[in-house]
This record gives structure tokens, sequence and C-alpha cells, in this order.
């Protein structure tokens, strides 16, 4: 994916040579800079999303062909707000999860949204991942189970300058199931950033991120299980 005026999808074969002709394929036209992710689904089809002051997303075939007829706008735009840092996972059957931030709450808050394998929106409205606090969030990252029951989103959450790493589990039909979110990381006294995920078995939850105690900067990482629990009692540095 090509970030600038234009967004391109371009498909690499195995010895980097690409696939597709001229630039690859021409996804919008956009209104100026913008932030995109993309992912895979099981079923080799790409989606695409990318931010054009509201968060839009496509399904492509992997020759590049698009799926829908045109892209799906994700975040409810009726709700008010700025839309940025969209992430995207894959789910069963050709459906995914959109995360990003929006602050139609006046505030830097997490939003998902579940689109469909004909990319119709799921949830009603866009699901906030944590209700409770006043914090700021941003720099969503998204895993899911490989049934599609459970996805897991990681984000920055600042208060009163220090920032940490919240965590939080959406079920299949939108509904938090953490809230108010657990958070990461053990060490809250410094600030975390930069946060990473994956998911091992459905079950366990590996979240790495940057931590900054003022003069020093290094990786930590925890592990955390499906019922929200913690496995080690200290941060794990990298």
């Amino acid at each position: 994916v090509n970030i600038g005026p234009s967004l391109y999808l371009q498909h690499f074969n195995q010895n980097g040579f690409p696939e597709l002709e001229d630039y690859g394929v021409l996804i919008a036209q956009l209104s100026g800079s913008t932030e995109a992710a993309l992912t895979v689904s099981t079923h080799g089809n790409v989606f695409v999303v990318w931010l054009d002051s509201n968060v839009y997303a496509q399904r492509f075939y992997f020759n590049g062909n698009p799926v829908w007829p045109s892209p799906v706008q994700v975040n409810d735009s009726s709700a008010g707000g700025f839309s940025f840092s969209p992430e995207i996972a894959a789910l069963p059957g050709n459906e995914v999860v959109i995360g990003f931030t929006n602050t139609r709450s006046g505030k830097n808050r997490v939003y998902l949204q579940k689109l469909d394998s004909t990319g119709a929106r799921q949830w009603i409205g866009d699901v906030q991942v944590q209700t409770s606090g006043t914090y700021s969030e941003y720099g969503v990252q998204l895993v899911t189970t490989s049934d599609g029951a459970s996805t897991y989103a990681c984000w920055i959450q600042e208060d009163t300058g220090i920032t940490d790493i919240g965590l939080s589990r959406v079920n299949s039909d939108g509904v938090v199931q953490w809230d108010p979110a657990v958070i990461a990381n053990l060490e809250t006294r410094e600030n975390e950033n930069k946060p990473s995920m994956c998911i091992l078995n459905d079950a366990d939850i590996y979240i790495s991120w940057i931590h900054a105690d003022g003069t020093n900067h290094y990786a930590s990482m925890q592990q955390w299980n499906s019922d929200g629990t913690c496995d080690h009692t200290m941060d794990t540095q990298i």
C-alpha cells in the first residue's frame, strides 16, 4: 500500500517481483495524506482500510480486482468527530473487524466496527471499547480468534501525562467483555508506547510495547489469558 494523494495496492510474488501492472491497483483518489492498513483472509482475499476524512474499506481478490462495487464507509459519520489511525483484522468467512480512534466524545477514544463479506456494517453505531474513564486512546492494534468469537484490541491510553497500554475483548456481537479495560503493562509509573500484539492457540495474547522511564527506552512484553488474567507478575524486558 502506497500512502500519498492516491492509494494503490500491489501484489509481490515470492521472488519480490510485482504481479500487478503499472503501480498496482488504484484503490482511491485521496483528498490529502492518509493512513492505511491491510489484512489477508483465510480465503486469500485482501482487505484494505484507509482514512480519507472518514474510514473506508475495500475487499480485493488476489488478482487485484475489487469485490465490493465501491468502497465502504466504516465509521458512523452521523456520530460526528474526526477519525484516524485505522487498523484491520480478518475474521472467518471473509468478514473483518476494523478499529480506529474518533474524537466524537471530545476525547480520542477507540471504536470498532465489523463488516460482513458483502461490506455491510454488522454492529449498530460503532462499538466503543471502553466507556469508563476520561482517557485519550489511540494507536489501536487488533487480533482475532480463529472462530471469530473474540476480537482483542490494545491501544495507547493516556491519562494525566502518563501512557499505558489498554487491552479489551469484544465478542462476535460487538459486546465489550472488559470494561473498564485491562492495563496490559504491570509497570504503570512510566510511559508505554507503540503496542503490538499476537494471539496463540486462541487463548494466549502476547503484547509488546516500548517502555520509557525518562532516560532509557526498551521493549517489554506481557502475556494475558482469554479470561483477562495475567500469566506473569512482572513485565518481561526483551
